[in-house]
């Protein structure tokens, strides 16, 4: 079941991802399973009208909760283009949000004490979870 209920999903990322990377966001979308536990959120900060960047984390990811992340910015925002921030030396991080489809632009040196900002983006064409909406269209 998808929600958006900050105050449940906002200390879920937190734990998993160590740090706190989402201040005030804009949005945040998560899953919870048949148990009530969230199993994947997504929050959405810094939007500009044509971008907004996203903090992804993810313990089981559905298609479902995938479409309904890549819906928000694209189709109900209309941005041109959404960006992710991963440290540097965090490979699980890096190969989830790579696998998702994100493609690395710039990485940042020293950014963090153990390693530099890597610096991701999507535009909505390489965005394969908006199928479904190109199959009805």
């Amino acid at each position: 079941m998808l929600v958006d209920d900050a105050e449940i999903l906002l200390p879920w990322m937190q734990e998993r991802l160590g740090s706190n990377p989402v201040m005030s966001p804009a949005r945040v979308i998560g899953y919870v399973n048949a148990d009530g536990a969230v199993t994947a959120s997504c929050s959405f900060n810094e939007y500009t009208g044509s971008c907004i960047t996203v903090c992804l984390a993810v313990d089981v990811m559905s298609k479902d909760f995938m479409h309904t992340i890549c819906d928000y910015p694209f189709n109900q925002l209309k941005v041109k283009q959404v960006l992710a921030y991963v440290a540097e030396n965090n490979h699980v991080s890096r190969r989830l949000i790579e696998r998702v489809g994100f493609e690395l632009v710039a990485i940042i040196p020293h950014v963090h004490a153990d390693g530099g900002q890597c610096i991701y983006t999507m535009d909505r064409e390489q965005c394969k979870w908006l199928e479904k909406d190109n199959e009805t269209s």
